[in-house]
């Protein structure tokens, strides 16, 4: 188990889509006035892509 945080942050919002793509099993955490609206929208993003 892997622990990011940060992950709705510019950086680590591609490490957390790198990590899962790779299988790996990750804890995220991110502030309380973060939202995942843009964490959301990289993923759709990277799936579309490929």
């Amino acid at each position: 188990m892997i622990l990011l945080t940060g992950a709705t942050g510019l950086v680590g919002s591609h490490i957390l889509y790198s990590l899962t793509k790779q299988g790996e099993q990750v804890r995220a955490t991110c502030r309380r006035q973060s939202t995942i609206g843009e964490v959301e929208k990289l993923f759709r993003f990277y799936e579309n892509a490929g």
